[in-house]
């Protein structure tokens, strides 16, 4: 067998196969010690045939007929590269060699949090085009990194985009607008977040926590949420802000005012929770 033409074809010769020949021919592979071709050769018909160096390596017929048996069983284990990339049949067979005898049996790792409709349908891309097992969950693998990457970052850039909208307004004012937004998607979108999710997609973290923050106040939502309430929660509020709320609210004559410090007497009520609170934010820090 030739060597460039086996080289062409992308395999190299098993090294037994030229050891035997080699030790046939008289031990260094050149036929005969490289001085004339072996007798046998001499009743072949071609002339090229006849002075081929690569059949001179073999002593005898039967070295030749040996050689030609392993070879030939090295050949079967290997996979032949198709010669052009518009050898459509060629790479068919080709993959056919490679890839796992069913689709199913391609090990597929999954994303966080994906279902496996994505997986099933990659495995039968996989499988028809011929692609080895291994390769197959490596690209999956780079795949399901450079996502989580992405999400990471995506999700890193809405983390700093709120961080400094609530370092504008402080964090009083961002929190007191952030409840008025739940309320208001609740109130006027029928609790559908996903459009929050769409707007971020669009505009980014920042632009879009700022457009919700103006129409929360244009819909009237963000007067409804007491920023007392919001720093009490928060456990921001001074000692003297909380008393000065005692006051008022204890001070508060109206029949509105009285009705509300009949609640705050009710445990469990929102008016008791608030008085509690107000009244442990005035006693200051627990020492």
């Amino acid at each position: 067998m030739s060597d460039l033409v086996t080289g062409a074809l992308g395999v190299q010769e098993p090294s037994d196969n030229g050891a035997a020949a080699a030790a046939a021919a008289g031990g260094d592979g050149g036929g005969q010690g490289g001085a004339s071709a072996p007798a046998w050769m001499a009743g072949l018909a071609d002339e090229g045939m006849r002075a081929d160096p690569e059949l001179s390596r073999y002593a005898t017929i039967d070295d030749l007929a040996k050689g030609f048996k392993e070879t030939r069983t090295w050949a079967r284990g290997r996979v032949a590269i198709p010669n052009a990339e518009t050898d459509d049949n060629g790479w068919r067979e080709f993959g056919e060699r490679l890839r796992p005898e069913k689709a199913t049996d391609y090990d597929i790792p999954l994303l966080e949090g994906s279902d496996t409709a994505m997986a099933d349908k990659y495995r039968e891309f996989a499988h028809g085009l011929g692609m080895p097992a291994r390769w197959a969950k490596a690209n999956a693998e780079f795949h399901n990194q450079f996502i989580s990457d992405s999400l990471s970052r995506v999700e890193q850039q809405a983390k700093d985009g709120m961080k400094a909208v609530e370092l504008e307004m402080g964090g009083v004012a961002y929190n007191q607008r952030m409840e008025a937004t739940e309320n208001m998607m609740k109130a006027h979108f029928g609790g559908d977040f996903d459009v929050i999710t769409n707007l971020t997609t669009s505009l980014g973290a920042e632009k879009t926590l700022r457009f919700l923050f103006s129409m929360a106040e244009k819909t009237g939502e963000l007067g409804k949420v007491d920023s007392t309430d919001v720093s009490l929660r928060m456990g921001g509020m001074t000692p003297e802000s909380a008393q000065g709320e005692i006051n008022r609210l204890s001070g508060d004559t109206s029949p509105a005012g009285k009705a509300w410090m009949q609640q705050a007497k009710i445990k469990g009520t929102p008016e008791h929770t608030r008085w509690n609170a107000l009244n442990d934010a005035a006693a200051g820090p627990k020492k």
